[in-house]
């Protein structure tokens, strides 16, 4: 029966050839539908960091001078009481009425039941479908995996497998602790506490480095990129009352091009991943998101649905 379950190319194709290969969650960091991990040791702000990265999801702003996809975020808090995590939202001016952040306190799954599990999922896809959900926040792993061995492969690669599975219907973001003896200052991945399996499993593994009163976001591992992307520096700043998380970096943005260069470049009755890697081939820096919308305003420009529910740009006659 497990080898009745290979795929030949053609399903392969069918199955993918239309899909975006690199669109992003939060710009150059995190890809949509992917795994993610965040590890610091405590007293660092890792929960103020993730805070800040709903924050910037559920506005559609910024995160450390990365662009964010706007939408939903579904917070697993299995760390403090409610009322301590409240206080950290309120520290941070994040505690508005917001239908867009959806709470829960010491609730996950027992990834060893399998009824809890597929309740789980389908609970997520609807808030996926219904809230326009793109981002699952697990703080932490320890607390949430139900007494599992930390240390212990068999036990992770089950739970992070199920992660794996669930992150397949939205981007998962895990907070994780680092192992009781490190340097703070440049945290490597033997700094990463319990099982290998943990890093190994994660498409995208983000550290804060921390020196005095200057951190930095780092990633450690970028499953599907060239190259890590660049450590971006920042700080906490009191303004006022409020607790501030700025980068230290100025923001520099590539010039986002005309709807003239867009024409120019245009290739015709192209899927969006066809036609977007043109683009890029050809020189044009933007988001996915951002191009789409553009698309939308030319026009000379119209679009339909193709395979698989993709979607075709043509020129109109």
């Amino acid at each position: 029966m497990l080898f009745n379950k290979y795929k030949r190319t053609s399903t392969l194709k069918a199955k993918y050839r239309n899909e975006p290969y690199d669109r992003f969650l939060i710009e150059d960091l995190i890809e949509t539908n992917s795994l993610n991990l965040l590890v610091a040791p405590s007293f660092t702000g890792k929960t103020y960091v993730a805070m800040d990265i709903c924050r910037a999801i559920i506005n559609g702003s910024d995160f450390l001078n990365k662009d964010c996809e706007n939408g939903s975020v579904i917070y697993f808090d299995n760390e403090m009481k409610e009322k301590y995590f409240y206080k950290r939202m309120e520290k941070i001016n994040f505690q508005d009425d917001n239908d867009n952040f959806i709470y829960y306190n010491n609730v996950f799954p027992d990834v060893s039941n399998e009824s809890e599990k597929q309740f789980f999922i389908e609970k997520m896809k609807e808030f996926v479908d219904d809230e326009g959900a793109n981002l699952i926040v697990v703080d932490s792993l320890n607390s949430s995996s139900n007494g599992l061995d930390e240390n212990s492969n068999k036990d992770m690669r089950e739970f992070m497998d199920f992660l794996n599975q669930v992150s397949a219907i939205c981007t998962v973001l895990v907070v994780h602790h680092t192992s009781k003896y490190n340097n703070p200052k440049c945290l490597t991945r033997e700094d990463i506490r319990g099982a290998s399996c943990i890093f190994n499993i994660c498409d995208n593994v983000f550290v804060i480095d921390s020196d005095d009163d200057v951190k930095t976001f780092k990633s450690l591992k970028s499953r599907n990129a060239e190259k890590l992307p660049k450590p971006i520096p920042f700080k906490f700043q009191n303004c006022g009352d409020e607790l501030v998380l700025i980068t230290t970096e100025p923001k520099v943005k590539a010039e986002k091009p005309s709807k003239e260069q867009v024409l120019e470049l245009f290739k015709d009755n192209s899927n969006k991943t066809v036609l977007f890697k043109h683009f890029r081939d050809n020189g044009l820096a933007f988001t996915d998101q951002w191009m789409t919308k553009l698309l939308e305003t030319i026009p000379q420009i119209d679009s339909k649905k193709g395979l698989n529910n993709s979607t075709i740009f043509f020129l109109k006659s």
